[in-house]
């Protein structure tokens, strides 16, 4: 991250840029046909390939609301 500030306060510009998110969910609570938009099946077999190491910044997480919904309620 630093080395990133760095780069950037000195006006170089980064060649490429990747950006990676993983979805996490429960296997016994997800209905097993749950796609959501816009992402698509992976594997843990496919990595893409970095001429240099990737740069990992954690920024955070995302806690999402609990709902249930019964019948009657």
């Amino acid at each position: 991250m630093h080395a990133c500030m760095r780069a950037c306060a000195r006006g170089t510009r980064l060649q490429r840029r990747t950006v990676s998110f993983k979805l996490f969910y429960y296997d016994d609570r997800t209905p097993v046909d749950y796609q959501p938009n816009y992402f698509s099946d992976s594997t843990h077999a496919y990595y893409p390939f970095f001429e240099a190491p990737p740069l990992k910044v954690n920024v955070g997480s995302v806690s999402s609301v609990r709902a249930r919904t019964e019948p009657g309620c």
